[in-house]
């Protein structure tokens, strides 16, 4: 369409999202809000989950093989059976994005991510967090009087009683916003397979 290769529009794209990211870089402090304004736009469907602060997800961008085999390793997801880097993003309960990590590298846990991303600064005690079960992050929420409000786990049982049906729907309803933010977020920053490495 321009008349350029597919690698110079890549090129362009990383430029212009690193120089984003330094200039915003500046205001990420600021981006996450207080609690008091977050249950003031709070939508009627967390009717149930009144103190959730944010809702959290990791998501995974594809990336090319590195050279070196050590980051070859490091970045080989076993979720996505790629290499990839990882990063943790928070948005609040009426959709807008609050918290975006720094990338990681592909074999990182989402616990790690949550550890290392510096994203439990941002909790205060009383707050709750919506996540879905892969975040096995309650003893680190625990240290900080944080709620973390997960899918039942069945251990070992065959099925779900009714009541953890009803939460698991109640719950996937929820976190259906923090996927859409993470679809909006790839199609704004990431529109073509660019060369991150």
């Amino acid at each position: 369409r321009f008349g350029i290769s597919e690698s110079s529009v890549c090129d362009i794209n990383t430029t212009w999202i690193q120089f984003l990211f330094l200039q915003f870089r500046r205001i990420r402090d600021r981006m996450f809000p207080d609690r008091e304004l977050i249950r003031a736009n709070m939508p009627k469907c967390f009717s149930k989950f009144r103190n959730t602060t944010v809702i959290i997800d990791c998501t995974e961008l594809h990336v090319e093989i590195p050279r070196d085999f050590g980051r070859q390793g490091n970045c080989y997801s076993p979720y996505k059976s790629h290499t990839t880097f990882k990063f943790l993003i928070g948005i609040a309960p009426n959709g807008a994005i609050i918290y975006i990590s720094d990338l990681f590298e592909g074999a990182i846990s989402d616990k790690q991510v949550v550890l290392q991303s510096g994203f439990l600064d941002k909790l205060k005690p009383g707050d709750a967090v919506l996540a879905d079960r892969g975040f096995v992050i309650q003893d680190l929420l625990n240290e900080r009087h944080v709620k973390l409000n997960i899918p039942p786990f069945l251990n070992g049982r065959n099925k779900f009683t009714p009541q953890e049906e009803i939460l698991t729907k109640q719950i996937a309803k929820l976190r259906i916003h923090v996927e859409r933010a993470i679809e909006r977020v790839k199609k704004m920053c990431f529109p073509l397979h660019c060369r991150l490495l």
